[in-house]
C-alpha cells in the first residue's frame, strides 16, 4: 500500500522553511512530539509506504499555479523510484485544507493522462486507488477567510472558482468506485450529489452519478428533480444526459 500526505498551503509566504513547518504543525500530535503519519500508520500497516509531497505556497496566479503544481507532483509521484500505485500497490491519499485542492487537481490530472494517453503509470494509480481522505478541505466556495489569509483576499474568487469546477470533475474521476471521506468541513462535498452536478452543468459528473446508481427523480426541497436544476440553469448537455438516463422530464416541482 502506498499511502500519500498532502499538507495545507499556509497562506502566502516568502519563507524557505515554510514547508517544514507546514508538515510539521500539519500531521504532528498536539504537543508536536509525535509525527502520528510516520510513528502509527508503519504499525498498523507495516507493509505500507508512507510518503507526504511538498509545494510552495501558489501565489501569484492560482488557478495556472494549481495545475503546474499538480503536474510536478504527479510526475514526481509516478516516476521511479517512487512509483505511486506501480507492482499492484494500493493507493490512498490523505489532503489538508488547501491541500486538498491539490490532491484533488493531482487525481484530475492522473485520470487525463489514463484516459486520453493511456500512459501506464497513470493508468496503475488510478485503478490501485482505494481511498481518498480530506481534512478541513473546503468541497464548495466560501466567503470567509481565515485570518492567516488575511491581506490574500485577492485568491479567495480564485480558489471558488477552482472549487467549483474540481468537485465535478473529481466526481466523476472517482464515479461509484471510492466514496472520499471528509472530516472538519461544515459544508458537504456538494459535486457529489445529483442535484450540485446538474447545477453545475458537470456532464460527466452527471454520468459518473447516474452510473453509481444516483436516484434521478431524488428532489431538494422545493421538489426540484436534477432534471429541472439543469434545466433551470441552462446546461444542455447535463440535460440530455438525464433525459437519456429516464428522467421524468413530466415531473413537477414545488414553486
Amino acid at each position: 500500500m502506498d499511502i500519500v500526505f498532502f499538507h495545507g498551503l499556509h497562506g502566502p509566504t516568502d519563507d524557505p522553511d515554510w514547508i517544514q513547518r507546514a508538515w510539521c504543525s500539519d500531521w504532528r500530535s498536539a504537543d508536536g512530539s509525535v509525527c502520528w503519519p510516520h510513528a502509527w500508520l508503519p504499525k498498523a500497516f507495516p507493509e505500507a509506504r508512507v510518503w507526504s509531497v511538498s509545494y510552495p505556497s501558489l501565489q501569484g496566479d492560482w488557478e495556472e499555479n494549481l495545475v503546474t503544481t499538480a503536474r510536478r507532483i504527479l510526475d514526481q509521484l509516478l516516476q521511479s523510484p517512487v512509483g505511486i500505485g506501480s507492482d499492484s500497490r494500493t493507493v490512498v491519499f490523505v489532503g489538508h485544507s488547501l491541500g486538498g485542492l491539490i490532491l484533488k487537481q493531482v487525481l484530475v490530472e492522473a485520470e487525463h493522462r489514463s484516459r486520453s494517453f493511456e500512459e501506464l503509470e497513470a493508468q496503475q494509480l488510478i485503478s490501485n486507488l482505494v481511498g481518498v481522505v480530506f481534512y478541513a478541505t473546503p468541497h464548495q466556495s466560501f466567503n470567509d477567510i481565515q485570518p492567516m489569509w488575511a491581506g490574500a483576499e485577492g485568491y479567495l474568487e480564485a480558489i471558488n472558482r477552482s472549487i467549483d469546477q474540481l468537485q465535478g470533475e473529481l466526481a466523476s474521476v472517482l464515479g461509484s468506485r471510492v466514496s472520499p471521506l471528509c472530516y472538519a468541513e461544515e459544508l458537504p462535498p456538494a459535486g457529489w450529489t445529483l442535484h450540485a452536478a446538474a447545477e453545475k452543468g458537470h456532464v460527466e459528473a452527471v454520468a459518473a452519478l447516474l452510473q453509481a446508481g444516483a436516484n434521478k427523480e431524488a428532489v431538494d426541497k422545493t421538489g426540484a428533480t436534477p432534471l429541472h436544476i439543469a434545466a433551470e440553469n441552462r446546461h444542455v448537455e447535463a440535460v440530455a444526459a438525464l433525459l437519456q438516463a429516464g428522467a421524468d422530464k413530466e415531473a413537477a416541482n414545488l414553486v
